[in-house]
């Protein structure tokens, strides 16, 4: 069974990960915060880092702020 974890990295979202290590699940981990490097407290769990500059192109962070003066 595949299980998506949706969180930040905190203490008590690793202890509850580690709970799984052995339990024969494929699980994934999305940060939300997209920050810093990988875990290496759960080394095991497939991470989804890198996801907020997704398109990160030239010219991007003018164009946001001139977007959110418009709006």
């Amino acid at each position: 069974m595949k299980l998506l974890m949706v969180a930040i990295p905190n203490h008590h979202f690793f202890q509850w990960v580690n709970q799984l290590e052995n339990a024969g699940h494929d699980v994934y981990w999305f940060d939300v915060t997209d920050g810093g490097p990988k875990s290496s407290k759960i080394e095991w769990v497939t991470q989804i880092k890198g996801w907020k500059l997704k398109w990160d192109f030239p010219l991007r962070s003018t164009i946001k702020k001139k977007v959110a003066k418009i709006i």
